[in-house]
C-alpha cells in the first residue's frame, strides 16, 4: 500500500512539475513593434518613431541637392543623381542601416553638401535615422483635406517642398525670385494664380522644380485654402 501511495504522489509531483514548466513558459510576452502600420498613433497613420522616405528624406534632398547644375538628371554632378529613390540608393552610396559608411550621410554631416548651405541639425538626424531604419522607400498618409489653413496645412506643404529655394539667398537663383518664407509672401502667389498653376503643373513653372507632383491631397488642400479666402 505504501509503495502504491509513493508512487502516485511521485507521479502527481512528476505532473505538477511539468505543467508549471510549460504554463511558465511563455510567462514574458514578445514585444512587436510594428513600423509602417497605419493604425499607428501619428498623423494619420504615420509612426511617429519612423521617418518616412518619401514624406520627408526625397523632398529634403530635391529641394537642397537636386536643383538645376547639381544633382538633377541634367547635370549630374560627381556623376550622383538625387532625384529618386532610385538614383538616390545606387548612385549616392547608401549603406542601408550603416548611416556612418553611408557616403550620402557622410557629406551632409560634414557640411561639404549643399554647397548653398549646411542642413539643420534636424534634418541631419532625419537623414541619418532614415538610412539607420532600413533606408526605405516608405511612404504614410500624413496629409488630411479637411485642413487647408496656413497654420494648420499649408505652410508644412511649403517647409517640405518648397522654401529651401524660395526664402534667403537662394531665391534669386533657385528660387526665380519668388518668396514663400511666410504667410503674406503665399498668399501673393495664391492670390494671383501661380501658386496653384504650378502645383498643377498647368504652367510654365511646374513644382516642386525636380521632384514628383505634389499629391491629390496637398493640392486640394491649397485649393481650398485659396478658394476659402487664405485662412491663416
Amino acid at each position: 500500500m505504501k509503495s502504491k501511495l509513493f508512487l502516485i504522489s511521485a507521479f502527481h509531483f512528476l505532473f505538477l512539475v511539468q505543467f508549471f514548466s510549460v504554463s511558465c513558459k511563455h510567462e514574458i510576452p514578445v514585444q512587436v513593434t510594428p513600423i509602417d502600420s497605419t493604425n499607428q498613433n501619428g498623423q494619420n497613420g504615420c509612426s511617429p518613431d519612423t521617418v518616412y522616405f518619401n514624406n520627408k528624406v526625397l523632398p529634403l534632398i530635391v529641394q537642397n541637392c537636386a536643383q538645376s547644375g547639381c544633382h538633377d538628371a541634367t547635370t549630374m554632378a560627381r556623376n550622383v543623381l538625387l532625384t529618386s529613390y532610385t538614383s538616390i540608393m545606387t548612385t549616392a552610396d547608401v549603406d542601408a542601416g550603416r548611416p556612418d559608411n553611408s557616403e550620402l550621410y557622410k557629406v551632409i554631416d560634414r557640411n561639404e553638401m549643399p554647397p548653398s548651405g549646411p542642413l539643420s541639425t534636424e534634418q541631419k538626424n532625419m537623414i541619418y535615422t532614415w538610412i539607420l531604419q532600413g533606408a526605405k522607400n516608405n511612404t504614410c498618409n500624413d496629409c488630411d483635406t479637411s485642413l487647408y489653413s496656413y497654420s494648420g496645412a499649408i505652410s508644412k506643404t511649403i517647409r517640405d517642398y518648397c522654401i529651401a529655394c524660395h526664402s534667403g539667398p537662394n531665391v534669386g537663383t533657385t528660387g526665380g525670385g519668388i518668396l514663400l518664407d511666410n504667410y503674406d509672401n503665399v498668399r501673393i502667389q495664391g492670390v494671383n494664380g501661380s501658386l496653384l498653376r504650378s502645383v498643377n503643373h498647368s504652367g510654365p513653372y511646374p513644382m516642386p522644380k525636380s521632384g514628383n507632383k505634389l499629391s491629390d491631397c496637398r493640392i486640394s488642400q491649397i485649393e481650398k485654402w485659396i478658394n476659402n479666402n487664405f485662412p491663416n
